[in-house]
């Protein structure tokens, strides 16, 4: 299953980017990792989700690239 099939994710997701005002573009590729989900814009990391059981919880975590890919200007 993709993550972007994940209904619980893709809702935790989104109110993330509306409450950031963050676009996430449409070239952006989310892939599940050992321990979470990626979230990848142009090869690079911008957003790292953890989801580890038994609690999935979610927790998002910008890096350096958040800002650069999100906020709006290339999206």
């Amino acid at each position: 299953m993709s993550p972007k099939d994940n209904k619980e994710f893709m809702q935790v997701l989104g109110e993330y980017l509306t409450a950031n005002d963050f676009v996430l573009p449409e070239n952006a590729d989310i892939q599940y990792c050992i321990d979470g989900i990626l979230v990848l814009v142009d090869g690079k990391i911008v957003l790292s989700i953890g989801d580890r059981p038994p609690t999935v919880i979610y927790e998002i975590h910008e890096t350096e690239y958040t800002e650069q890919y999100l906020s709006g200007m290339t999206a």
